[in-house]
């Protein structure tokens, strides 16, 4: 009988299609993955009887956490067979038991489609283990049909019905179990579920192997099975045992409030830069621990790293947030949230700057093993762009081919007056090589300012580049304007796609993993006089189209330093509060300056021109200046340290 928390985790989810609401736009497979190409190329299979020298011993683990950065997007080499296709990631995962699954979804260790309509596909194969002499043996884990990205598609047209089996082997891969010892198959999305599959006598040698293999249609990421903690041992039962583990789940949200990413100079000249962080950062836990009804007390923290674009100098690190709960056994996706209000200012200098957010639990767990997913990260650029994505495409976006021109474009509000230098996009291969398209920006429309105007402000033409420049480029395409464009108060940016009669059409990559823009994309079905319409999603999750429009820093393109720029300062810095009761002010802002605490809160004020800012009655600790001068803003931080006296 199975334990009560699985059976509901074996509902099934809602089932998304993958058409839209019109027939205007569509989302398609990945076709390829350039995210989840390894920097090194895995070698070639060597025979069988050199390809390990020693066969692994129990217990096997594997929970795909080992790695917080998913710098290598490759299985672990230590107890997997390299290139069966897997790809290990925190971006396809739908609720995963710990951060980080295994994802045996249709495209290649190099990210490609494997090709034709119907066939065995990805593959995740253990090194050999030696079971010899072991009794009740047992392999679990956890599955999930779908994730992220939808539903598996059925496509029994193509040939097969899609399928996730396990195979065992008694003789290190000779040969594979005639019938698989457990397999899945059909379409929908499921919540993930664990398994439990006994080994049997005849594979108890010292060359045991197992495997997950998929099948289904090679056309793309049309069925994606998710794998994740994997785990065989000995003297197991078919159910859930004991198990001190707690884990973190969920991926943690942007940094920003608005954005995923935005320009430095923007931050820093936001009429509060604190309030341009995030109100919180989150993730869940869940308690593995089934079985039992002892609750698990932790502990957790979570802390803000500031380091410089590009060369990752270190500037800040600092724990803003930690916190205790006790959770009880099968607890699931319980909530962990963090006040990012409370974290420092990120140094408001000129330089390009990386903001990484990190939750940590202490949940004093004895296994090694398991202390990987008690760590999360997320990274959030201040660079020279905006974003609504988090940089990597879970599906392909279309305008459906159209005697009209059609558009596509999200609104952005920069906090100063900037200048727009052009529009990148994700392109994807496959489009229609040497196609006219356009990169747009947009007023809002007098009668309806929510809405981009009927007829763009600017159109900047370009072709659709070939396949292997874009994959050289890794995706993102930049198109520049001929003229920098000035932009004040809010602007939309997109892309456009003139009439062509049939496939292909431009395609544009859509993050799935990012739900802050959902609602916010709109399309203009018939170009140049047709009214805009809100992108609809009916049964497909929300996504974010990926574009993003490139910044110009007030006419100088991309980041300056800090030293060549004519901003106002104070001196001197750190200052101590009662020594003098004042600091001195130097260079021009004829708009004045105003002081905030590290609460966003206005303190104190100066008028423009002024020499000295009158400090007394300040507590010490970190302020943020905003001078004003014409049309610029400057921000500089001035810390205020107790008395000696």
């Amino acid at each position: 009988m199975l334990h009560p928390l699985i059976f509901r985790r074996l509902l099934l989810l809602p089932v998304w299609a993958l058409p839209l609401l019109t027939a205007a736009q569509q989302v398609l497979p990945l076709p390829e993955d350039g995210a989840r190409r390894p920097k090194t190329v895995a070698p070639a299979a060597a025979p069988v009887a050199t390809r390990q020298v020693a066969a692994l011993s129990l217990p096997f683990f594997d929970d795909f956490a080992a790695d917080p950065s998913d710098a290598d997007p490759t299985p672990d080499p230590v107890y997997w067979e390299p290139g069966g296709g897997a790809y290990v990631n925190n971006r396809f995962g739908l609720d995963p038991p710990t951060r980080g699954v295994a994802s045996l979804d249709g495209l290649n260790g190099r990210g490609s489609a494997y090709g034709g309509n119907f066939s065995d596909l990805d593959t995740l194969t253990s090194r050999t283990i030696d079971l010899s002499g072991r009794t009740a043996v047992v392999l679990s884990f956890w599955w999930q049909a779908g994730g992220v990205g939808g539903s598996i598609n059925a496509q029994t047209s193509t040939g097969g019905t899609p399928s996730l089996w396990v195979e065992m082997s008694a003789d290190d891969g000779a040969f594979w179990s005639v019938i698989p010892e457990w397999e899945t198959n059909g379409a929908g999305a499921t919540a993930f579920a664990q398994v439990f599959v006994p080994v049997t006598s005849n594979y108890l040698t010292n060359r045991f192997r197992f495997r997950f293999r998929a099948s289904g249609s090679g056309q793309g990421n049309n069925n994606t099975w998710n794998v994740d903690y994997v785990e065989l041992d000995a003297n197991r039962t078919t159910a859930p045992g004991p198990r001190r583990d707690v884990a973190l789940s969920r991926p943690l949200a942007s940094a920003l409030k608005r954005y995923t990413a935005m320009p430095v100079w923007q931050f820093n000249n936001a009429a509060s830069p604190l309030n341009e962080l995030n109100d919180s950062t989150g993730t869940t836990v869940n308690n593995l621990d089934l079985p039992t009804a002892i609750p698990t007390p932790v502990t957790y923290e979570a802390r803000l790293s500031v380091t410089t674009l590009p060369d990752a100098l270190p500037l800040t690190s600092d724990i803003f947030a930690t916190g205790a709960l006790v959770l009880p056994g099968g607890e699931w996706q319980r909530p962990i949230l963090a006040s990012v209000q409370t974290a420092p200012v990120p140094p408001l200098t000129g330089t390009g700057k990386l903001l990484e957010q990190q939750i940590t639990l202490a949940s004093g767990e004895l296994d090694l093993r398991t202390r990987a997913n008690d760590v999360i990260r997320r990274q959030t650029e201040l660079s020279t762009y905006y974003a609504y994505d988090d940089g990597s495409a879970e599906n392909l976006f279309t305008l459906n081919p159209s005697a009209d021109t059609r558009y596509g474009a999200y609104a952005f509000s920069p906090d100063t007056a900037d200048q727009v230098a052009g529009v990148a996009l994700y392109l994807y291969p496959g489009g229609r090589v040497g196609q006219t398209q356009y990169v747009n920006l947009w007023a809002p429309d007098p009668a309806d300012p929510t809405r981009p105007d009927r007829q763009p402000r600017y159109q900047q033409a370009f072709r659709q580049p070939a396949d292997t420049t874009l994959r050289r480029l890794g995706g993102w395409y930049p198109v520049y304007f001929a003229q920098p464009q000035p932009v004040s108060g809010t602007f939309f940016a997109g892309y456009g796609q003139p009439p062509i009669s049939n496939f292909p059409a431009s395609q544009v990559g859509i993050d799935f993993n990012e739900k802050r823009a959902a609602g916010r994309f709109w399309v203009q079905l018939v170009g140049g006089n047709g009214t805009w319409q809100p992108l609809r999603f009916a049964a497909a999750p929300p996504g974010t189209v990926m574009i993003r429009p490139l910044m110009n820093r007030g006419g100088v393109l991309g980041l300056t330093a800090d030293n060549e720029s004519p901003a106002p300062d104070v001196y001197p810095n750190p200052a101590a509060v009662g020594t003098t009761g004042t600091v001195q002010l130097r260079g021009r802002f004829d708009g004045g300056l105003i002081v905030f605490d590290a609460l966003g809160r206005a303190v104190r004020t100066a008028p423009a021109h002024a020499t000295t800012l009158d400090v007394r009655g300040l507590p010490a600790g970190l302020y943020v200046l905003r001078f004003r001068h014409g049309t610029t803003g400057f921000t500089r931080r001035l810390v205020l340290t107790p008395t000696a006296e």
